[in-house]
């Protein structure tokens, strides 16, 4: 799987989206050992270009990553939501950031797919929040997914 442990901030500490991409990246860089100023800043200039907000209260941050060997997924909680300009004007209250190697386009595709099918249906990001833990998150990934898929 591209999601760990060490993927999951079950309370993003983030006030806004700036934050949360500083919180998120970080997670992302110690997994997929990369320089995180360096990844930060190329996740600030593609939310500029284009916002990674989607209905239903998730953002989902995704860029392709020179050097790193296999897709990585972190994700975050937010209670209250983050600004990430979604379409609907609602804050995100799931953050997904999706990084893959420059050659896996088409894998990027496919995960980016599986989560918003899967968070896009309604009572999905309550579930998510609610999740106790790590182990609970992914229950809730598998049975949304198997349910929705």
């Amino acid at each position: 799987s591209y999601f760990t442990r060490q993927g999951y901030v079950p309370r993003l500490r983030a006030k806004t989206a700036d934050e949360a991409i500083e919180e998120l990246g970080g997670v992302l860089a110690a997994a997929a050992r990369t320089d995180v100023a360096e990844l930060t800043r190329r996740i600030r200039d593609r939310e500029r270009l284009m916002p990674s907000g989607i209905e239903g209260e998730l953002a989902i941050i995704h860029l392709s990553v020179a050097g790193l060997r296999q897709p990585s997924v972190v994700a975050g909680m937010s209670e209250n939501g983050l600004d990430f300009r979604s379409v609907d004007h609602r804050p995100a209250r799931v953050v997904f950031l999706v990084a893959t190697p420059e050659d896996q386009a088409e894998q990027e595709l496919e995960i980016l797919e599986e989560i918003s099918d899967t968070f896009i249906k309604p009572g999905v990001v309550e579930l998510a929040l609610e999740a106790r833990g790590y182990t609970g998150f992914l229950a809730v990934l598998k049975t949304s997914s198997a349910e929705h898929g």
